[in-house]
């Protein structure tokens, strides 16, 4: 186990059941998730808090991530919008040839990119419900130990 020091290992960075510190999960994750998780991680674990102020900043983040994706979806329908828009009428006058076909544009292709999106992050915040079910299921288990 490392080392507790004020700075580097505090106290409630350590106190997780499994030992493991929670940078060593969300470093490999984007900043608004992997705060998320910290929280949920270390909730509890400060003293002198209110007991669901881990799980407010926790759902703060969350709420923030998919923010970010709406609005990042939203910009690539936009630039997508733009995007054919723009295109000069030599571009596509030759597709209106009436020997050439028309090219079909799928509009549902936003949407499953959407949804795909939307998919992702679900999975990712099961994991983290589990993730969090696990930690609570320890330490009721550690409490009833004590």
């Amino acid at each position: 186990m490392k080392n507790n020091d004020s700075v580097n290992h505090p106290s409630h960075y350590l106190a997780h059941p499994s030992g493991i510190e929670c940078i060593e999960v969300t470093r490999y994750m984007g900043f608004c998730l992997g705060n998320a998780i910290k929280y949920i991680w270390r909730d509890g674990q400060k003293a002198g808090e209110d007991v669901n102020d881990d799980l407010r900043k926790a759902i703060w983040y969350i709420q923030c991530e998919i923010d970010r994706r709406v609005e990042e979806i939203e910009s690539e329908k936009e630039d997508s919008a733009t995007k054919s828009a723009s295109l000069p009428k030599s571009h596509t006058a030759k597709f209106t040839s009436p020997t050439s076909p028309i090219p079909q544009t799928n509009p549902s292709q936003f949407v499953s990119e959407s949804d795909a999106r939307v998919a992702e992050f679900r999975e990712q915040m099961g994991a983290l419900a589990q993730a969090h079910e696990m930690w609570l299921r320890d330490a009721v288990m550690k409490e009833e130990r004590r």
